[in-house]
């Protein structure tokens, strides 16, 4: 069983992004199908899941990894095998890697 916690700072740019609009309740409701669908089948479920578009990241967010949940919507994360964890750094509407 995997477990996805968001970061502090994921978290509050998520509230402050849906509080501004950035960020709706489809979007919403697609990034919790995505936590569910990582607790339930794990990370490589997600990687084969074209729909998620997920790949590796490269230069400052090296060992991260991106999953699309709209057109320019982005889930940063990293995994914590160790502590089976699936840590989301950072939810940005609009493709934004910066700030890391």
């Amino acid at each position: 069983m995997w477990i996805v916690k968001l970061s502090k700072k994921a978290e509050e740019e998520l509230r402050e992004n849906v509080r501004l609009g950035i960020i709706n309740q489809e979007d919403i409701k697609i990034i919790k199908n995505w936590v569910n669908q990582i607790e339930k089948y794990g990370p490589k479920y997600i990687q084969s899941e074209r729909k998620w578009d997920d790949h590796k990241l490269h230069g400052n967010w090296e060992g991260f990894r991106s999953s699309c949940f709209s057109g320019s919507g982005r889930l940063i994360y990293r995994i914590m095998e160790k502590e089976i964890i699936v840590e989301v750094v950072r939810i940005t509407p609009d493709h934004d890697y910066g700030g890391y």
